[in-house]
């Protein structure tokens, strides 16, 4: 009997760790490429065409599946035409592989001056559980010096550490 329950705790002892893929109690860096196509209507400045961008933001977990999430966008030849985001991502599983909606609240700090929604949908795959890629299909739409119109595709890498665990 003490033979077997040994064999039990070694075993118990040596079993691996089970590998999370949720992003509870998880602060992140996200860093992102892609491009987007913007048209732009009633405003004296015209900002139309497709341009690269790139993205840095932060999230904080607030449960499970969602976090909060603000990034910073520029367009590289012209770090002017900035954007600024703000609101959570909503994850629909806690699997290694997840499709996300991203709801956020955007202000183009370039001419013409416009916020409004954005809203983009993705999904993620997590290389660890501490760092994941994904893919985004996004659109804005913006009010202000008149009306702006966005699609765009992002790929990014987000890196997660469990301080709030």
């Amino acid at each position: 009997m003490r033979l077997l329950f040994a064999v039990l705790v070694l075993t118990a002892l040596a079993a691996p760790a089970e590998e999370r893929w949720d992003h509870r109690g998880a602060v992140g860096l996200t860093v992102a490429a892609g491009g987007d196509l913007r048209t732009s209507l009633g405003e004296a400045v015209r900002d139309n065409g497709g341009r690269p961008l790139l993205e840095l933001g932060g999230t904080v977990s607030v449960t499970e599946r969602t976090e909060l999430h603000a990034a910073g966008r520029l367009v590289p030849w012209n770090p002017l035409s900035g954007v600024v985001m703000a609101g959570f991502r909503r994850a629909t599983n806690s699997d290694r592989v997840k499709t996300f909606l991203d709801v956020h609240l955007a202000v183009y700090l370039a001419t013409p001056f416009t916020m409004g929604p954005h809203f983009a949908v993705g999904v993620q795959y997590e290389l660890t559980p501490i760092m994941g890629v994904y893919g985004a299909l996004g659109t804005h739409l913006g009010f202000g010096n008149g009306l702006r119109l966005l699609a765009e595709l992002v790929v990014g890498v987000q890196f997660r550490s469990y301080l709030l665990e």
